[in-house]
């Protein structure tokens, strides 16, 4: 397994299956599923599923949440620019690329050369096309420079706001299409409208909020980059992110 736990499909996976006791002999820790099996004169034991669970989704997460929570980690670790989920494919196949040959690589990614070739070449270009023109002193002289240029999160900040000012979320709920919301829900008796009422008034709010964080955010980075070109550090925002 994977030595960060939290990037390990399979670390997941077996934590999940306890979770659920979803395994055809029921184990309470994953030392016992690690040390209890005995092999004998075989070198592999496979752990069947409950027929219950074979048709089950194991982890239910539509595409739609996982893009939800994946914008949400950048805000939380003070991305700049939003980024692709995409972004780590291309990273991927940039650095099987450099270790890999080619057929591997392909195989893995699956996907041609041509594709590889025509789709995933980066708008930073990875080599140092200085250093092929000018030698060793070059390489060492941007060493710093051309190991930060592939790092996705090059331009976060730890200060940046990871949510929308309070005063501006107080005053989203007091705004006339909430009231208008809240005062059909007041006059019907009807279940399912009420339902759909409540989801309209989270849905306006949440919408709200996110057009609210976007303009703070961008407020804060030009402030910040203004700041750091006089060189001086902004003051992080109250509740962001540093440290995170």
């Amino acid at each position: 397994m994977l030595p960060y736990p939290l990037l390990c499909l399979r670390s997941h996976v077996l934590a999940r299956a306890l979770q659920l006791d979803s395994l055809a002999i029921s184990f309470e820790l994953a030392h016992g599923l690690l040390n209890r099996p005995f092999f004998g004169r075989t070198d592999r034991i496979d752990i069947p599923w409950k027929e219950e669970f074979l048709d089950k989704i194991i982890f239910p997460l539509t595409y739609q949440v996982f893009y939800e929570l994946w914008l949400r980690c950048l805000v939380v670790i003070g991305c700049r620019n939003p980024i692709r989920p995409y972004a780590l494919r291309v990273g991927a196949g940039a650095r099987m690329d450099e270790s890999l040959l080619s057929a591997l690589q392909n195989y893995v990614m699956s996907h041609s050369g041509a594709i590889f070739e025509t789709g995933y070449q980066t708008g930073v270009v990875r080599p140092n096309f200085v250093a092929l023109a000018f030698g060793p002193k070059a390489v060492r002289r941007d060493e710093t420079l051309f190991s930060d240029l592939p790092n996705i999160a090059v331009t976060r900040d730890e200060g940046a706001p990871i949510s929308a000012l309070e005063e501006k979320i107080a005053k989203f709920k007091e705004r006339n299409d909430i009231a208008k919301f809240r005062a059909e829900i007041q006059a019907t008796t009807d279940q399912k409208e009420k339902n759909r009422l409540y989801s309209q008034i989270r849905s306006t709010i949440d919408t709200c909020v996110k057009l609210q964080l976007d303009v703070h955010l961008q407020a804060y980075f030009e402030e910040a980059v203004g700041l750091r070109l006089q060189c001086l550090e902004p003051e992080p925002t109250p509740g962001g992110g540093a440290g995170v």
